[in-house]
């Protein structure tokens, strides 16, 4: 596949296992200026989203569900700095109820104040535990989580350095993240295992 350059972006893989199955979330930063930043940076970056958005991740999830690695790469050429980091113990999903199947998954909408595909993303959260959620209802415990997650997909990290964003590989820039929402259903909720009787 073809690389698609974005400018003054980095792309962070958020990477965990949900019930042995290897997941993975993308998130964007927009840099303070014009400089590259430079792979201590990357790895600064990966370890404070990893402890923040990696914990918060793993405290809305089922005990089946670990934390793995946290990798951060420059976009803006073939050839950009990166950096992994990765914890020992991991972090492990903290909720002991019952699980309910990977494709019970809930979102977080980032969006940037514009129209279009290029201007909205995405935040997919699925491995929970049965009692957080029925049907398209999730408990006031599961908000405070959302609101947590929320909150830490929209600060800035590294001293300022990295400014959460919307990149778009097509038109090869991205823009600031203005708000955050969580739509009103769960995809997969539907599905007969995620409704009690």
């Amino acid at each position: 596949m073809a690389f698609h350059p974005v400018t003054l972006t980095t792309e962070v893989n958020v990477r965990y296992s949900i019930n042995a199955q290897d997941c993975e979330n993308v998130i964007h930063y927009k840099w303070n200026s014009t400089t590259p930043p430079s792979t201590a940076e990357l790895l600064s970056l990966a370890q404070e989203v990893y402890q923040t958005i990696g914990q918060r991740l793993m405290t809305m999830m089922h005990t089946g569900c670990v934390m793995r690695e946290v990798y951060a790469r420059n976009i803006d050429f073939p050839t950009a700095n990166q950096a992994t980091y990765t914890q020992s113990p991991p972090i492990a999903g903290a909720r002991a109820g019952s699980k309910i199947p990977n494709q019970v998954a809930k979102s977080v909408e980032k969006k940037t104040g514009l129209t279009g595909r290029s201007h909205h993303g995405g935040f997919r959260v699925s491995g929970f535990d049965i009692a957080e959620i029925d049907r398209d209802l999730i408990t006031n415990t599961a908000v405070t989580l959302f609101t947590n997650l929320m909150l830490s997909l929209i600060a800035t990290r590294v001293s300022g350095r990295f400014i959460p964003e919307v990149a778009s590989k097509t038109l090869g820039d991205g823009r600031v993240i203005t708000s955050l929402a969580i739509p009103n259903t769960i995809v997969g909720s539907t599905d007969s295992r995620t409704q009690t009787p």
